[in-house]
């Protein structure tokens, strides 16, 4: 009758009658001390209570299995384990009974009776022991959740029931996650002290999963329900969907819930790990939101545009596009110098979002341009280019100036164009349009502007960002050569085009442009990636001392740009290019009074970049300033080197270039004289101490396997081969 009695315990232990049958405790309990008494009756041999207890050993045995098949075949995982064991011990129970009935008097039979009762109880406790104890699942205290009165129930977890002595639980908690357990047959959401203690509690939670998904914030509420529903209909799929959930405090955490649905054929339960994810998703949108965004003006830039243009939906036909360009910000930014110029954007964006306020939102889209989006409610494209002009056609005031800034603008309706790059062609070619006509008007556009499409800067720029995509960018290599021997010593990285009706198109036909419209940012990163992870495999197939090295040119536009930083950083630190090997390659004239640009350079250098100035005397830089700037090497532009071939020049050029020479040599900084084309000059050049040469006469510009190969030929550690010229 005892046994009874703790089989009873057990079961409601494992799988909480009150789940099913909402008794109260207090009647449950009294009918478990009914019983012991009974039993200790019958011991005292109390007249017709040994019948009853034999009674209730049967009954309660049976009772026991069959509730635990019940609960068993309604996903409880708990009760299905400790099920068959169950059914064993009252299988044993009743033919002790029919046994005893039949052949009372038979001490044998009676014996084996109790023999193959205790057999059941030893099973029933190997099934406990062998489920590393029922009791204590993943979700720590199931098993001893009181009636669930409310819509949800919250109890504190007794101290001994807590899993000291699992390491996957205790490895769950040290990870800040908790267990997410959702049960399809009875409808019922449990979450660990763990996953509760994300929403701020201190103690475990079971609630009904209607009330959960009522807790999920309204914009992921959908995608929650969607994504639950598709994955039990595949069990044993394993997914991740990430949703805020509303805490004690009112908050909206982030959560990311990391689950697989369990059963076969369509799941019964969905068991996982849940974690917060807030400060990771507020900071994937804060990088998102400076990706997005320009950071002189604050307005939403040319990426943030195309989303927008991508969103539209069904709205995209019903909307009109303008782009707007300032006719002479040339001449602006040349009388106000960088600040000046800078401040007449801000104002330009400042007056245009105020303007349009609630009715059209503002874009940056470019050095001098910006671009808005109206619906068709604010009126017709002829209308809005008219409050355009209007707009702009009030002076800004700069200091006690007043400065005008007339504009140029390309209107184009979404029922002309078929995607977001056709409704932006359009406004284009539109622009294009109102500037040919004398700029300070607006356009509309309409077919028979293709006609002055071909070979301008427009369809130029479709092109080159449809190139970018495609991946119709490649990167060339031309050699350096040391020219004390002949060696190799490194490579400039050129951008190449590979269009797909004109072949191979040379970047003085596409990076001007790219650097007015912004592409330069993207092809330098391209270039940048790409030469890094070539002149590191070419280091390691071909060491010497000092490694081989390749020179990118990097732009002004790109050193502004805020993330550029970052980038080389997150570069150098993933490939194993030897420092100092990549060096960035820019312009004197790019950074000879500019002081931002100088610091950035800095920073890159401190990174581990080198750095080379490219086109040396050319710029507004002296020989005397070469000390001050932060170049390890200087790169002279091949002008000095055919001036010396003039014979009215000769005395001058050689005197220049020998003084450019001899003074890097005595600050340490390496020389490399671009334009090289015949043995004179490089004889020339070995003579008067130069240590680097460049040009035709050793090799044009080789793609990634030629440049490969050149290597090999002319590749020899100990400096004894030599380079024959090439024209």
């Amino acid at each position: 009758g005892l046994s009874i009695v703790a089989g009873v315990k057990l079961a409601d232990a494992i799988v909480p009658v009150s789940d099913v049958w909402p008794i109260s405790p207090r009647w449950f309990g009294q009918g478990l001390w009914a019983i012991a008494i009974i039993s200790l009756l019958a011991y005292f041999g109390l007249p017709g209570m040994t019948i009853l207890t034999s009674m209730l050993v049967v009954l309660g045995t049976v009772a026991i299995a069959t509730y635990l098949v019940y609960r068993g075949r309604h996903g409880v995982q708990a009760a299905r384990v400790a099920a068959p064991s169950a059914a064993v011990f009252a299988f044993v129970a009743l033919a002790s009974a029919v046994a005893s009935t039949l052949a009372s008097s038979d001490s044998m039979i009676a014996s084996a009776a109790g023999g193959f009762a205790a057999v059941g109880a030893l099973l029933l406790a190997l099934a406990v022991a062998a489920g590393e104890g029922i009791a204590v699942l993943p979700f720590q205290s199931v098993a001893v959740m009181p009636a669930m009165t409310g819509p949800h129930i919250e109890a504190p977890l007794p101290e001994q029931l807590r899993v000291t002595g699992n390491a996957s639980a205790d490895a769950i908690g040290a990870s800040h996650q908790g267990v997410f357990d959702l049960d399809f047959a009875s409808d019922v959401l449990t979450l660990s002290m763990e996953g509760a203690a994300l929403l701020g509690l201190s103690h475990l939670l079971r609630v009904r999963h209607g009330d959960w998904i009522g807790r999920i914030h309204p914009d992921d509420r959908a995608t929650y329900t969607r994504a639950i529903q598709d994955y039990r209909a595949q069990a044993g799929l394993a997914f991740r969907i990430e949703f805020r959930v509303r805490s004690e405090s009112g908050r909206y955490p982030w959560l990311e819930l990391r689950a697989t649905m369990m059963g076969t054929g369509h799941a019964d339960r969905c068991l996982g790990l849940i974690a917060d994810v807030t400060m990771r998703k507020e900071s994937e949108a804060e990088v998102m939101d400076r990706t997005l965004r320009d950071p002189l003006t604050g307005l939403g830039n040319r990426v943030a545009l195309m989303e927008e243009l991508e969103q539209l939906g069904s709205r995209f036909k019903t909307t009109t596009f303008a782009l707007i360009d300032i006719d002479r910000f040339k001449a602006i930014h040349a009388s106000l110098g960088d600040r000046g110029g800078d401040d007449i954007l801000k104002q330009i964006a400042g007056r245009l979002s105020k303007r349009f306020k609630g009715t059209a939102e503002v874009f940056r889209v470019g050095g001098d341009g910006f671009a808005m989006l109206f619906s068709r409610e604010q009126g017709t494209p002829s209308a809005i280019g008219t409050q355009l002009i209007e707009a702009s056609a009030e002076p800004y005031l700069q200091g006690d100036r007043n400065i005008f800034a007339p504009v140029s603008i390309g209107l184009a309706s979404g029922q002309d164009a078929q995607d977001p790059l056709d409704f932006l062609k359009n406004a284009e070619l539109a622009l294009l349009q109102a500037k040919r006509t004398g700029g300070g008007c607006a356009r509309l556009y309409s077919p028979e502007l293709e006609l002055i499409a071909p070979g301008d800067a427009v369809v130029l720029e479709t092109d080159l960002r449809q190139a970018i995509q495609d991946k119709q960018i490649d990167l060339y290599y031309q050699p350096i050569v040391r020219l004390s021997d002949g060696v190799i010593a490194g490579f400039e990285a050129l951008l190449r085009w590979h269009h797909p009706t004109k072949g191979l198109v040379a970047p003085a036909e596409f990076i001007a442009h790219s650097e007015e419209t912004g592409t330069i940012v993207a092809l330098g990163r391209f270039a940048l990636e790409r030469a890094a992870h070539d002149i590191a495999r070419w280091q390691k197939f071909f060491p010497v001392e000092p490694p081989l090295f390749v020179s990118v040119n990097v732009s002004r536009r790109q050193l502004r740009d805020d993330d550029f930083g970052i980038f080389l950083g997150g570069l150098l630190h993933n490939t194993t290019v030897a420092p100092g090997t990549l060096k960035l390659e820019i312009t004197e004239g790019a950074v000879a009074t500019d002081k931002e640009a100088l610091a950035a350079l800095t920073r890159c250098r401190d990174l581990g970049a080198g750095l080379a100035i490219d086109d040396f005397g050319t710029g507004q830089s002296s020989l005397s300033q070469l000390k001050d700037l932060p170049f390890d090497t200087i790169k002279v532009d091949q002008s000095f080197l055919r001036s010396r071939n003039d014979a009215l020049k000769n005395q001058e050029g050689e005197v220049l270039l020998k003084s450019i020479i001899d003074l890097a040599r005595d600050l340490k900084r390496s020389v490399v004289v671009e334009g090289v084309e015949t043995a004179e000059q490089a004889a020339w050049l070995k003579s008067n101490g130069c240590k680097f040469g460049q040009g035709f006469y050793f090799s044009r510009p080789l793609p990634t396997a030629e440049a490969l190969r050149y290597i090999a030929m002319h590749f020899d550690p100990s400096g004894a081969s030599g380079v024959a010229g090439e024209a």
